[in-house]
């Protein structure tokens, strides 16, 4: 389950943060120190499941297709994929700063393409552009949790 936690980088909230990932939640942190305007949203990025495919032999495993929008000033809080998960995603259009592990923050613009190996720690990922209102790019990975 995805869970936005407002407060969720301060001395009280980081707690809760912490105790859901480890129970196999997405916690996400919220804070104004994100660029989040907890009673609004806004500075939030928008992700939508475009494509899965689940592969026939080993069920397991599976094939997704994420459009992640950000709107003027949006970002993602800092996360981690999971383990097993590969990350490919291009830019369609704007600019998105992106830093991951102990990379230096790089600028990627349309066209422009980065990937994240499993265990990458993705720090910062934010719409960068100030002619464009938003910024997008799609994600693929090849993970899936286990059937219940």
């Amino acid at each position: 389950m995805k869970i936005l936690v407002i407060g969720g980088t301060g001395l009280i909230g980081s707690e809760p943060v912490s105790r859901l990932r480890e129970w196999g939640h997405e916690a996400v942190p919220a804070s104004p120190a994100l660029g989040v305007n907890t009673m609004t949203g806004e500075g939030l990025s928008q992700a939508t499941l475009v494509y899965e495919h689940i592969f026939p032999n080993v069920p397991v495993k599976s094939i997704k297709a994420v459009l992640v929008e950000y709107g003027p000033g949006g970002l993602s809080p800092a996360h981690t994929h999971p383990a097993p998960a590969f990350i490919y995603a291009t830019v369609l259009e704007g600019a998105i700063r992106s830093q991951v592990s102990d990379r230096p923050a790089t600028v990627h613009r349309a066209d422009e393409s980065l990937s994240e190996v499993p265990g990458d720690r993705h720090a910062v990922s934010e719409n960068v552009t100030t002619r464009n209102p938003r910024a997008c790019w799609p994600c693929s990975s090849s993970t899936r949790r286990r059937p219940n």
